[in-house]
């Protein structure tokens, strides 16, 4: 296997300005799937939230009709089966492959997840989340296809069992703020199969080049001046362009009391808002929860500018967006021949001087070893 290696140089912070907006995002589809991560065209699992401003008080009991023990065997058996999902471009190239007159009007540089593309824009914050990753790349008709690579025991390694109920707990609080249509209200008692999921299909312009990804959407509510009961994104795929996309999150009522803690602003935070500026989001619903008794009685709503403004001290958006920029334009300087398989990866401890050091190789094992269903 030929390799070598380059380095991104780290972008300096002195006179960037904090109010660094993200580029614009499109939605140009969608897809769901069912709890057997089975493709379905189309938003049918599209999911609605109510829109309120700063902080409201509610009482959601998330150990309400939760069976922990199914719930474990659910994630024992099923987190498998959606880190694989995670990590593989399947559902997507169905989608580019029912939509090619879509896909084509877009003719992007890039195809990839939302997650890819956050893996290697949070490198450039030094994020303790990010220590490790190793992405394949393979061209066809100029497009270059990206797909994380996941090792054996990433792929078989067991959720913690302390990590069992606050997983639960955030797959309850989205019952208690989801409904399933615009004019209906949340229903936690309602049955909700774990993994069922809706996708967008997004395409946006990042250091000068197309990217067409997708992403998982928790929920979407109507911008000022639009009426979902008139047209339902369901059935109208072009109202999802009129509407906040927004992220659930949970938090133990002790870190409500820690937000501005340094350990939140250089990690969570800007995970945060990585994760909502690649996706298009305009809103966090933050449930801050007991750990004691599973209640949650605040719940607010952040923009994500506000998060930015907020939580952003020490970190700048337009570092990360400007790393990812860098990273594609190397990659566009050695991925050149159709059907071979080149590896990228980054490992923290490998770090040299005042940049960030990323491994290239061209794998001996050929498109077999990648996107066999491209």
């Amino acid at each position: 296997m030929e390799s070598s290696k380059f380095i991104i140089p780290e972008i300096p912070t002195s006179g960037l300005a904090r109010n660094f907006e993200p580029p614009p995002v499109t939605i140009i589809g969608s897809f769901s799937n069912d709890s057997k991560q089975n493709f379905i065209d189309g938003a049918q699992n599209l999911k609605y939230v109510e829109f309120f401003e700063g902080t409201k008080r509610v009482f959601y009991d998330l150990n309400k009709a939760i069976d922990y023990e199914m719930y474990e065997r659910y994630e024992r058996d099923y987190i498998p089966r959606r880190k694989e999902a995670n990590t593989n471009l399947a559902q997507l190239l169905q989608w580019i492959n029912l939509h090619d007159k879509e896909f084509l009007r877009s003719r992007p540089d890039f195809v990839m997840l939302r997650s890819v593309m956050e893996k290697v824009a949070t490198t450039s914050y030094h994020c303790r989340f990010i220590d490790y990753w190793r992405l394949g790349a393979i061209k066809k008709n100029g497009t270059i296809y990206f797909q994380q690579i996941i090792t054996k025991e990433q792929l078989e390694r067991k959720m913690d069992s302390i990590m069992i109920k606050p997983t639960a707990w955030g797959y309850m609080f989205k019952k208690f703020i989801l409904a399933d249509e615009p004019n209906e209200q949340p229903d936690p008692r309602r049955k909700v199969s774990p993994g069922v999921g809706g996708y967008a299909v997004l395409k946006t312009i990042i250091g000068g080049h197309n990217v067409l990804y997708s992403t998982k959407l928790d929920g979407v509510c109507a911008k000022e001046g639009y009426d979902l009961m008139e047209m339902n994104p369901k059935k109208h795929l072009q109202m999802l362009n009129n509407c906040h996309l927004v992220v659930l999150k949970t938090c133990s009522k002790i870190q409500q009391n820690k937000l501005q803690h340094w350990g939140f602003r250089k990690n969570k935070s800007r995970r945060w808002w990585v994760q909502g500026a690649l996706g298009g989001v305009s809103n966090f619903v933050v449930g801050y929860r007991d750990d004691v008794t599973g209640l949650v009685r605040d719940v607010e709503n952040i923009p994500i500018q506000d998060l930015y403004k907020k939580f952003g001290s020490g970190w700048y958006g337009e570092t990360g967006f400007q790393f990812l920029g860098d990273f594609l334009s190397q990659v566009k300087q050695r991925v050149l021949e159709d059907e071979t398989v080149y590896v990228f990866s980054f490992n923290r401890n490998h770090q040299m001087g005042p940049g960030f050091e990323v491994n290239f190789e061209v794998s001996d094992e050929g498109s077999q070893y990648f996107l066999s269903n491209l």
